[in-house]
């Protein structure tokens, strides 16, 4: 039998006068992670986004290894999407943790 963890998080998003989104968040594990985004308008019906992440586990909970203070982890992802109509998209993206990436986005 496996043991399974809840994740919880408290947080809060930020909108900035420069046009980010800014999100600090602290989970039931009390490991702090901070987003920041950025959606831009590039043509007509065409956006690219970009976002990047760091958590850090600083061992409040978990065990970390001998003589290591904390582990840390960043996420950066690249997507770019064009709007083929009111309730649906296409979009391809990077992300440094899985690789090139393709889809359908609907909306509804």
């Amino acid at each position: 039998m496996r043991n399974s963890i809840l994740l919880v998080w408290v947080g809060i998003k930020y909108f900035t006068p420069y046009m980010f989104n800014l999100d600090l968040s602290l989970d039931s594990q009390l490991r702090p992670r901070i987003r920041i985004n950025r959606q831009i308008l590039l043509f007509p019906r065409f956006f690219l986004e970009g976002e990047y992440e760091y958590r850090a586990d600083l061992g409040y909970v978990n065990n970390l290894g001998v003589n290591n203070n904390y582990e840390g982890e960043m996420q950066y992802l690249v997507r770019c999407s064009y709007i083929l109509s009111r309730n649906l998209s296409i979009q391809g993206n990077y992300s440094n943790k899985y690789g090139w990436g393709a889809g359908m986005s609907v909306r509804f």
